[in-house]
């Protein structure tokens, strides 16, 4: 064992800040990984997220779409105008039903 009393100040000093510089670097190393962990979780968070919600309101628009729709055909008295609104709601749908799965994908975690 090592007699601290017999060492000089200035190799006490020395070991104490030897210490030190030890901690900071471990503390260093410790917050970068950290740091680029929480970065890859928010760039996944942020691409995921993004995705859903861009599913999402494009979801919305199907449904307001295909209300509006729905509202005119059943009021149009042109059998022309009404049977195209007919064919943009099932174009809508099948857009709906496209936007829905994509979104269903993307939930599909232990998480949701």
């Amino acid at each position: 064992m090592i007699n601290l009393g017999k060492l000089t100040i200035k190799s006490r000093l020395a070991g104490g800040l030897g210490i030190i510089i030890a901690f900071m670097v471990v503390l260093i190393i410790i917050g970068i990984w950290s740091l680029k962990n929480i970065n890859n979780r928010l760039e996944e968070i942020i691409k995921i997220n993004n995705t859903k919600i861009q599913l999402a309101q494009a979801i919305l628009s199907n449904v307001r779409t295909i209300d509006g729709g729905v509202l005119i055909a059943a009021i149009e008295n042109d059998s022309v105008r009404a049977e195209s609104k007919r064919k943009a709601i099932l174009d809508t749908r099948v857009a709906f039903k496209k936007n829905v799965e994509q979104l269903e994908k993307l939930e599909d975690t232990k998480k949701g």
